[in-house]
């Protein structure tokens, strides 16, 4: 994805970057995360069909390991935004 394409759909979706450099881009589908396909079969089984704002933008800010402050309206997606790359870290360590 462009920077210009980043730009028109954070635009679109009235995202706002206060602080950070390289901050990465959003995700406008589902396919476009990283989720593994247990993960995208939940999501599709729950019924979504495309990720909120906040997600589309949460999403990729989380699973690159960075600290992301974000604010949005309650019914939004703030907690799937949250735990959905926590649940991808914690799949992907190793048994104790």
């Amino acid at each position: 994805m462009q920077q210009e394409e980043a730009d028109r759909i954070r635009s679109e979706h009235e995202i706002s970057i206060i602080a950070g450099a390289n901050v990465p881009k959003p995700c406008p589908t589902f396919e476009h995360t990283s989720f593994p396909s247990y993960l995208l079969d939940a999501i599709a089984a729950a019924g979504f069909q495309k990720p909120t704002p906040i997600q589309l933008q949460g999403w990729p800010i989380a699973l690159s390991g960075r600290d992301m402050i974000g604010i949005a309206e309650t019914g939004s997606g703030k907690t799937l935004a949250f735990l959905l790359p926590g649940i991808v870290h914690i799949n992907a360590q190793p048994y104790l």
